[in-house]
């Protein structure tokens, strides 16, 4: 590996590993994901929530071995890809359980993210096992796509938790304490 691909996989490392850190304190932050509002807090939400961000981790564990001497790229894209595949299996088997519970937000989430996430880490996987030119450049594409992608179904997760507490129905008011006598 020569120095531009030291210098993307540095690069990637580092914008990854922001995005996570980022969005993990935002997801706990302001949204009722991790505790609070029943109505947006649900197994479902939790899994989304995960494989957005294992979308993070795959490139950024994956290019801190691809920046270890010998540059072993090929050994943690593998590891790394198996683990989105994994980490979508656990999305399937969460969805399967709890698919009563889906709301338009959820199926879109799984059936779409999940089809493509797929694709991606499955195409990972035959590149990081495929001896050829052009396996480095494809997986370093991926990783990038694997970026903005999980930064934005993020996003999404949080726009429909926001909405999902916006429309809900509002409590009911307390009723004031009686007056003083008249």
């Amino acid at each position: 590996m020569d120095w531009p691909w030291e210098t993307f996989f540095a690069a990637t490392a580092q914008v990854s590993v922001t995005a996570f850190v980022v969005l993990v304190a935002t997801l706990s932050i302001s949204s009722s994901l991790i505790s609070g509002d029943p109505r947006v807090r649900s197994p479902l939400k939790l899994a989304a929530a995960g494989t957005a961000l294992l979308k993070l981790l795959v490139p950024f564990l994956a290019a801190m071995v691809a920046l270890m001497p010998g540059h072993p790229w090929r050994v943690g894209y593998w590891v790394m890809g198996g683990a989105g595949v994994a980490g979508l299996i656990l999305h399937a088997a969460v969805y399967e359980r709890h698919t009563d519970d889906a709301d338009r937000f959820d199926a879109q989430q799984f059936w779409l993210g999940s089809t493509v996430s797929l694709g991606v880490y499955v195409w990972i996987l035959a590149a990081t096992t495929a001896d050829e030119a052009w396996s480095l450049t494809v997986v370093a594409a991926l990783s990038v796509w694997l970026l903005f992608s999980g930064s934005v179904e993020a996003i999404l997760l949080l726009v429909q938790g926001r909405k999902t507490i916006s429309t809900a129905l509002p409590r009911p008011a307390r009723p004031l304490p009686p007056g003083p006598p008249a």
